[in-house]
């Protein structure tokens, strides 16, 4: 890692160097040139540096005083059945009052819990009358100007959708367009309806939103999914539904006062939540409690668990307390936290909005590269298959027997008046089923695609070939169609059919319909995890329309080449 004395350095060596025998214009011009240098270096080194710099710990007073008095005090929720809540002998049990106890219980110290509500949690703990705060607190950019979030969470908890009896929807996507019900100031509402385009009724309080829900005015309520599985045990509710699958899951986490941020206190309990992963007792926990199966404990256990080739932990603290950004929520890491790339990306985060995070994140980054890959070869594939069907649906258009030709316009109509859309739908789904039940044979998704858009736009193109073929007929009676023809039919064919052919480019996106992992579904799966809409779709605009103009001007070129060539006006 370089330090402060090594750029300075390496700018003294700059420094020392002057044209001083050069006094001219010249000179000068150099002067100003080493003057830029220099400030390519600084900047250049200081971006290889980074700004982290080492610092420990500091000591918490606060953390003395618990050791001293030998006793932390913890709020907790008093509310929220199964992760706090008051038995029917008025105990404080739960979830997160277990969790608590286990804490104190490493720390070596006693425990006093104190409860606490959604309301006055954070003010409790500012105000010092708890030491620490576990009350199902969703990890939040504005909850961290509040107090000091702790790393790892515990738990984690996204956002579904209670649905009405008679609604069937298994996914996001069905739900596009329908009115939903929910709670204003909600932090999920924004998020979820930039991603899924629902049609979002909010109401102030949640009694008025389930009313709505009952009544049926919206299709379901979007809410916690922790909250809404315990909506689904009440009676009034028992037909009701929640298959759809969490989405924006948040962590929860511990809190600590603003004023223990960076300090040795904040690392010790950040240590016990993360070996609590890596050990299973979060899972325990859930288990113990009859929470549902959490998709969060079972990867944030198999993330702290993970061990180099030399077994050693991956996710271990630097000499200056900080996790390694890979094992940080990717939502908090700041461009001081990274370098690289990943440095300039958070900075245009940071300073500008548009977020393209998603590069340095190398699982979003190669589905978005393999994605680009599959498009281009999916491209490539249907446009000389696509040429070819229409080459051989032209000689069939063209020949001299009318039964031939007859039968042969019959096919080319009904090819290019089906959707392609449409055709990979019943061959895909439909002769894939009979072929997977009869024979065990699944089709590929891709060759489908390939398949489907070469056929639709082949047609397209053998009828355009085959008009060609009869304008030139009426200056020559006796001329009939061969492959080695086509260059001369290029000639009055060839704006036609690169018409076709810039359409199927266009066309390609909608291979995403049968899971073809082209562009366009990338592109959707990232959206979908990090919630740049904006920015995604500009960029997957961008990258069409360059697919676009690229691949066109190479067919117009080769048509060029062809025609030049070979082609005859008069042939």
């Amino acid at each position: 890692m370089l330090i402060d004395h090594d750029w300075r350095f390496f700018l003294s060596l700059l420094n020392g160097f002057r044209p001083c025998t050069l006094t001219n214009e010249r000179g000068q011009t150099i002067m100003k040139k080493l003057k830029f240098i220099k400030l390519l270096m600084f900047v250049f080194i200081s971006f290889l540096a980074g700004s982290e710099t080492i610092q420990a710990a500091v000591k918490s007073a606060l953390l003395e005083k618990i050791r001293k008095d030998n006793l932390i005090t913890i709020g907790v929720k008093t509310d929220f059945a199964p992760f706090g809540y008051l038995s029917s002998d008025g105990v404080i049990q739960g979830f997160e009052v277990e969790l608590a106890s286990k804490i104190a219980k490493e720390m070596g110290v006693g425990v006093k819990l104190v409860g606490v509500t959604t309301a006055n949690r954070f003010q409790r703990l500012e105000q010092g009358a708890v030491d620490l705060v576990v009350a199902t607190a969703a990890d939040t950019r504005e909850r961290r100007k509040l107090a000091t979030a702790i790393e790892p969470g515990y738990f984690g908890a996204g956002v579904t959708v209670l649905l009405r009896p008679e609604v069937k929807a298994n996914s996001w996507q069905e739900l596009r367009g329908k009115s939903i019900c929910a709670l204003q100031g909600a932090y999920f509402n924004k998020g979820i309806n930039s991603r899924y385009v629902l049609d979002l009724k909010a109401f102030k309080t949640i009694g008025a939103a389930q009313s709505a829900l009952k009544q049926g005015g919206c299709v379901g309520f979007l809410y916690s999914e922790m909250a809404i599985q315990r909506y689904l045990a009440r009676p009034e509710f028992a037909n009701y539904t929640a298959k759809i699958d969490p989405a924006l899951v948040v962590p929860w986490a511990a809190f600590l006062p603003r004023s223990e941020k960076g300090t040795d206190f904040e690392h010790l309990i950040g240590n016990i939540i993360a070996d609590f992963h890596r050990t299973g007792a979060l899972s325990e926990l859930r288990k113990k409690w009859q929470i549902a199966d959490s998709k969060f404990l079972r990867d944030s256990r198999q993330l702290w668990s993970k061990t180099d080739e030399a077994g050693n932990l991956i996710c271990k603290r630097s000499v200056g307390g900080e996790w390694p950004v890979e094992c940080r929520e990717k939502a908090f890491i700041t461009s001081a936290d990274v370098q690289g790339v990943g440095a300039i990306l958070r900075i245009i985060d940071e300073k500008i909005g548009l977020d393209f995070n998603f590069v340095s994140d190398t699982y979003d980054r190669k589905r978005f590269l393999y994605g680009i890959l599959t498009s281009v070869l999916l491209i490539f594939l249907s446009t000389l298959m696509t040429v070819g069907l229409g080459i051989l649906g032209a000689i069939a258009l063209t020949t001299k027997r009318p039964s031939s030709r007859a039968v042969s316009g019959v096919l080319a109509f009904c090819l290019e008046t089906t959707p392609p859309l449409l055709s990979m739908y019943l061959v895909f789904f439909g002769v894939g089923a009979l072929v997977s039940a009869n024979y065990g044979v699944n089709l590929s998704a891709f060759w489908v695609a390939v398949l489907c858009l070469s056929i639709y736009h082949g047609a397209m193109i053998s009828k355009t070939i085959a008009t060609s073929v009869e304008l030139k007929k009426k200056d020559n009676p006796n001329y009939s169609f061969s492959i080695s023809r086509m260059p001369q039919i290029l000639e009055t064919a060839g704006v036609g059919i690169n018409g076709i052919l810039t359409n199927l480019v266009k066309a390609s996106m909608i291979a995403s319909a049968i899971a073809v992992p082209e562009l366009l579904a990338s592109t959707l799966g990232i959206i979908s995890d990090q919630g740049n809409t904006n920015e995604m779709m500009i960029l997957l605009f961008l990258l069409f329309f360059g697919f676009t103009s690229v691949w066109i001007s190479i067919i117009r070129y080769v048509q060029v080449v062809i025609t030049r060539k070979y082609g005859h006006q008069n042939a």
